[in-house]
């Protein structure tokens, strides 16, 4: 399945960015939520085989439509149904909606509509959703997110809010998120501080989750402290992941793990992974400290992914360390 996860995921901006139409391999890497930053075009071989995103501006340079391609050719719109993603303008409001390849309105995870209120001719303070049942609420429990700016725009914090006004925790179980980026513009800190600006350890033990990312942006280190500047451990039960050997698209091919000891992490030590020319991924599999293969705990040492001729994930396939199938 292509990854729509990825442009949902990544808050749409204001003003536009000076981008052309065209091939990316990543519609928006800007972190600090101001202006949509596609990366790393495609040339015309490239974008018969990898899985990418086509922008296409309106007549004022603002990102109009991103269709998801699936080796080369528009996708079927996987589990969500949905083949690209709409975005209208209006002067205090950006209006982002998701289409089947008919171009009728579809939900993902029940949201029909992503609306992000901003002043006139500034970044936008909020977002909204509209879903099925015609009321606002997104499928985390929130209703609204607001978000506060520094002086150049970055958003340096970030609030949940219920329909009634309440502040709702993060999946991490911070109350709000306080931003810190690097000098290239990616998140260094994601952040849980009290009304006095200190560090607080939110529900699961951590004040901090820290981040490394490479020039491109591509994911090299990620780990959590708590409000003392302690190792802790994050809710996948390490304390640290980093990532290895990417390819020319910033596929890594393997991934390691350590404990907030510092020690690798049990059951498994690392992990390695295979990839299609499309960049879709091929297999995963867990290896102990030594490289001996080893169980991941839901059941199975290698996970293999087997698409469709189109580009589409039919089913994935899960091994022993022995090679054998397991259900």
């Amino acid at each position: 399945m292509f990854r729509f996860a990825v442009i949902i995921a990544i808050l749409f901006t204001l003003p536009a960015v000076a981008s052309e139409d065209g091939a990316y391999l990543h519609w928006n890497i800007d972190h600090t939520q101001r202006t949509p930053k596609p990366a790393h075009p495609l040339n015309a071989e490239e974008i018969g085989v990898l899985n990418h995103y086509k922008i296409e501006h309106d007549s004022e340079g603002r990102i109009a439509k991103v269709t998801y391609m699936q080796r080369g050719k528009p996708a079927d719109g996987g589990e969500f149904g949905v083949a690209y993603t709409a975005f209208t303008y209006s002067p205090e409001q950006t209006v982002e909606s998701y289409k089947n390849a008919a171009g009728e309105a579809v939900a993902v995870r029940g949201i029909l509509r992503k609306v992000y209120h901003h002043p006139k001719g500034g970044f936008w303070t909020r977002v909204t959703f509209d879903n099925e049942a015609g009321s606002a609420a997104s499928p985390n429990g929130y209703s609204e997110l607001r978000v506060i700016r520094d002086t150049s725009g970055r958003v340096v914090m970030e609030t949940r809010h219920s329909s009634d006004g309440s502040v709702v925790a993060e999946h991490n179980g911070f109350m709000s998120a306080h931003f810190v980026y690097d000098d290239n513009g990616f998140a260094r800190y994601r952040e849980f501080r009290n009304e006095h600006g200190e560090l607080q350890n939110g529900t699961l033990g951590y004040a901090r989750v820290a981040f490394k990312f490479d020039p491109h942006g591509n994911f090299l280190e990620e780990y959590a402290e708590d409000a003392a500047g302690a190792s802790a451990t994050m809710s996948a039960g390490f304390h640290r992941i980093e990532w290895r050997e990417f390819n020319a698209y910033g596929m890594p091919a393997r991934v390691y793990y350590f404990d907030a000891e510092g020690y690798v992490y049990q059951p498994y030590a690392y992990s390695a992974r295979e990839y299609l020319p499309s960049t879709q991924r091929a297999s995963i599999a867990f290896f102990g400290p030594r490289g001996e293969a080893v169980m991941h705990p839901q059941g199975f040492h290698r996970m293999n992914y087997i698409y469709a001729p189109d580009g589409s994930l039919q089913r994935r396939t899960r091994l022993n360390t022995e090679g054998k199938p397991v259900e």
